[in-house]
């Protein structure tokens, strides 16, 4: 994530910690002043990428197509809302390293945790636990990192032991 002062004081919050925990604006700036790992701070978009460890050319002409497409001419990735430009010195960085292990759509299921299909009937033989049913049905409107495993494990005990009744 790439941004300037101008952004910096503009914008709500630009991190996390923990889930839903805002940081201040004063943590934000404290993570640059300290040199909190993954926290970039420098005078120059070039300046700025060897610190974070990415190419300066590079982002330095990422940053000039953004400001273009900000200015109003097209935005090659389809952005809607840029509100401000990049532009005004110090720039700041935070290394992102993003991820996605479930996903909220899953499966339908029965009590007996066999697949059913749209009108409600049973599919012989095909059942399904753990992240198959979707994380919105265990989690709801949280995503508790490894909280995946719990259900798994379990839906799958209860599949084999008391559903499917295999014998260990």
């Amino acid at each position: 994530m790439v941004f300037d002062d101008a952004i910096l004081r503009a914008a709500p919050p630009l991190a996390t910690s923990g889930i839903n925990a805002l940081w201040s604006q004063e943590d934000t700036v404290n993570a640059f002043a300290t040199g909190t790992p993954m926290y970039f701070k420098a005078d120059s978009i070039g300046t700025l990428a060897e610190a974070a460890g990415v190419d300066a050319a590079g982002l330095v002409a990422t940053v000039a197509a953004y400001n273009r497409a900000q200015a109003g001419s097209e935005d090659s990735l389809g952005r809607q809302y840029m509100p401000l430009p990049i532009a005004q010195a110090p720039y700041y960085a935070i290394q992102l390293q993003s991820w996605n292990l479930t996903t909220y759509g899953g499966l339908a299921v029965d009590g007996n945790l066999q697949v059913i299909r749209a009108n409600g009937t049973a599919i012989a033989g095909l059942y399904a636990a753990g992240e198959l049913l979707g994380m919105g049905r265990l989690m709801g409107r949280s995503i508790p990192g490894g909280m995946s495993v719990t259900p798994a494990l379990a839906f799958g005990r209860q599949l084999g032991h008391d559903i499917l009744r295999f014998k260990a």
